[in-house]
């Protein structure tokens, strides 16, 4: 959380152009995907190719409205 607070607040919003379009915002890089290959990447290679399946499914369980409970989460393990 220390490293999120610290990377958001050193972007310069003010800065950034709008986009004009309502809705959720398309970033140009996927940062979690990005995180775990280059800090879990750098640790153990399994893990992240282990997170990595992960935020797949829960990304398309998100993107089909899934009912966020036990039974969805221990399929993520």
């Amino acid at each position: 959380m220390q490293r999120w607070l610290a990377v958001r607040g050193s972007v310069p919003w003010h800065e950034i152009p709008d986009s004009g379009v309502d809705g959720p915002v398309v970033p140009l890089r996927d940062g979690v995907a990005q995180d775990i290959r280059a800090f879990d990447g750098a640790i153990d290679p399994a893990r992240a190719k282990g997170l990595l399946s992960a935020l797949e499914l829960l990304r398309a369980d998100a993107a089909r409205g899934a009912r966020l409970d036990f039974a969805l989460l221990s399929t993520w393990q």
